[in-house]
């Protein structure tokens, strides 16, 4: 399974494995509540039906099910089917267009500050896709959030080179405020305004297409004409070596190749139930969970 980061985007592709494999973090009450709302999408099903294909998920993940342990999480879970906000992400690419190329390549900017508006741009267009997907709304790109989180991700998708002493204040933000390319607003959820929103566009001729949003500025190297492969499996973008073999994988898909790794399916020992389990992995021999309990009480 990928980095959850992966999956921010992507929640229906995180909840079909959640179905499949079991809770994958801490984050039981969340991940209930995408395999909810996964469950209730694909198979049509009531609130009712819900809650009853759950009670069958939470026994075969948790060996120590009881109804008292799950009530109220599966509670809210169940309700969450019937909220607004029921629909779950699955935005696998942005289209990225020309005129936003020549536009962020026009800019009188370093390059570096370049890959952080054209970062910006992408996501962006994320925030757009999200807002009207859960809220069925149109949205309106004017504003740049100040969730810490994401600003300090910032620089480290954008693929900035960090110097020495580096500030995102001082040598990013601070920047493009005086460039007129953001303005501070002084609103407590998004302080910045984006001048340059009326230069996202979503048709023309479109130039590349973004599939990891992790790794943005890899994109904008590769139109700059920087050593940038990709994926032949998933397409994600990945720096090249000077020297070597070329490469053609990403990192994640690069490790399975090496290991010959697939998957196979496997009837646990205790449980007799099917799971899923790599075929290097010759020795499992229990689910996950039957695995956690035979563990505790070795």
């Amino acid at each position: 399974m990928r980095d959850m980061k992966y999956y921010q985007y992507r929640q229906e592709e995180l909840a079909e494995y959640i179905w499949k494999h079991g809770f994958q973090s801490t984050y039981v009450s969340y991940e209930l509540k995408l395999v909810a709302l996964y469950i209730a999408n694909k198979y049509s099903l009531s609130e009712g039906e819900v809650a009853a294909s759950l009670q069958e998920f939470l026994q075969r993940v948790d060996p120590e099910y009881t109804k008292n342990k799950w009530c109220v999480r599966l509670f809210q879970a169940t309700k969450s089917v019937a909220q607004k906000r029921a629909a779950l992400l699955q935005c696998d690419s942005i289209k990225m267009y020309n005129s936003e190329y020549l536009y962020v390549n026009s800019l009188s900017l370093d390059n570096e500050l370049k890959k952080v508006v054209w970062t910006m741009m992408v996501q962006k267009k994320l925030d757009k896709y999200s807002y009207e997907t859960q809220y069925e709304t149109p949205y309106t790109i004017f504003s740049y959030t100040n969730n810490k989180r994401r600003l300090t991700a910032l620089p480290r998708i954008a693929g900035i080179k960090k110097k020495t002493g580096f500030d995102l204040g001082i040598d990013v933000l601070h920047p493009l405020i005086e460039s007129g390319l953001l303005e501070v607003v002084h609103t407590k959820g998004d302080p910045f305004k984006i001048n340059f929103a009326d230069q996202i566009v979503f048709e023309g001729k479109e130039i590349i297409t973004v599939r990891d949003y992790e790794h943005i500025g890899l994109y904008w190297d590769f139109l700059c004409g920087e050593p940038v492969g990709f994926c032949e499996v998933c397409d994600f973008p990945f720096t090249k070596k000077a020297k070597g073999r070329t490469r053609k994988y990403c990192d994640y898909h690069a490790e399975k190749h090496s290991l010959g790794d697939s998957e196979t399916d496997q009837v646990c020992i205790d449980c007799g139930k099917t799971f899923t389990r790599s075929t290097h992995a010759a020795m499992q021999i229990r689910c996950p969970a039957c695995q956690k309990e035979h563990r505790r009480h070795r």
